[in-house]
């Protein structure tokens, strides 16, 4: 849509396409990696890293020689792959969740997911799964738990025994999941409310520094404005990679520092955008490179806590429920981002 559009309206409209099929996508995802190995969140975060950072790459190259709306056009084979990857290449688990429903499917293509169903049962056969003593199915009386219960802050949930299963299959993964009552629900949020406030204010400065700071961010002899912005958005991408790919090399329990840094960070873009007090473009670069690790840093570690310490039967709804606070975050920088933007843009003229 945005593509062809030849208004502002039908623009807008695909924006918001775009940002909704992206919010379905994160909820949806996240939350399945309750039903995979721990690891699971790890590799989630870094292919979304690596997303980003592609895809501010493949812009940049592709309009250098080809216009912007010809480069939209030339990335719309992407959701056509995730559909592949979803159906023929992830290893799902054996899950009434993860069961395609092959009716709107052509004969070929059911024939295929038949197919590849039936090898993953037969490697799966060849890998029995070990019971651990602990792997019960908690009844619908269990549900109500108390808040002490929701995460693992004792030694207790670090000494279960995790379940093993193929290579290929999800490994250490209890797949019962539970649908928690609202009383449960406001204990999750009760636990998980700091922690997902942090990433919220993390989010909420990255993006109001993206959205109403960076097209300010001006130095001269030195590139052209679109080509600063340009890279801003790919060295953006990369510390957002990084960042998003270390949770198995470093684990940071403290994400209310990357909140505060970021609020810094915030301050120092502003003012350089008033200012102007940064001599060179190569300074700001590593600043925008570090505003990126900050992002990836609380994303990751915030998820990854919570697919730690969350009970095994509400890790479906606890990651789901975490995905908001992103949004949260990033959305009302978006609505901040206009006022400052006209602002500042009144303020330097």
């Amino acid at each position: 849509m945005v593509s062809f559009s030849k208004s502002m309206t039908v623009s807008i409209i695909g924006i918001l396409s775009a940002s909704l099929s992206c919010g379905i996508g994160d909820v949806s995802f996240l939350s399945m990696t309750a039903f995979f190995n721990k690891n699971c969140v790890s590799a989630w975060s870094s292919g979304t890293g690596a997303a980003g950072l592609i895809g501010a790459l493949v812009y940049a190259a592709l309009t250098s020689s080809i216009s912007p709306e010809q480069t939209l056009l030339v990335v719309t084979v992407v959701p056509i792959l995730l559909a592949l990857v979803y159906f023929f290449l992830l290893d799902r688990p054996n899950h009434p969740k993860f069961r395609v429903k092959c009716t709107c499917l052509s004969t070929n293509t059911q024939s295929l997911i038949r197919r590849y169903s039936s090898l993953k049962e037969e490697e799966e056969d060849t890998y029995p799964t070990m019971q651990s003593p602990t792997d019960v199915i908690i009844r619908p009386a269990d549900s109500e738990v108390r808040s002490r219960d929701i995460s693992a802050r004792s030694s207790v949930l670090s000494l279960v025994p995790e379940r093993h299963s193929s290579p290929a299959a999800a490994s250490s993964v209890d797949l019962h999941q539970m649908h928690p009552t609202f009383k449960v629900k406001l204990s999750i949020l009760k636990d998980l409310f700091g922690l997902l406030m942090c990433l919220s204010l993390v989010y909420f400065f990255e993006y109001l520094i993206n959205q109403s700071l960076f097209e300010l961010l001006i130095f001269t002899h030195t590139m052209s404005e679109a080509e600063q912005y340009r890279w801003y958005q790919v060295l953006y991408q990369t510390g957002v990679f990084v960042s998003r790919s270390s949770v198995n090399v470093i684990q940071l329990k403290w994400t209310w520092i990357m909140a505060i840094l970021q609020a810094l960070n915030f301050v120092l873009c502003l003012t350089q955008v008033i200012y102007r007090y940064i001599p060179n473009i190569r300074i700001m670069f590593v600043i925008i490179l570090y505003e990126g690790c900050l992002g990836g840093l609380a994303y990751v570690n915030t998820f990854y806590r919570i697919i730690q310490e969350t009970v095994p039967a509400y890790r479906e709804y606890a990651m789901a429920f975490a995905t908001i606070s992103d949004s949260i975050g990033i959305t009302f920088a978006g609505f901040l981002a206009i006022p400052l933007r006209s602002w500042l843009c009144g303020l330097l003229k």
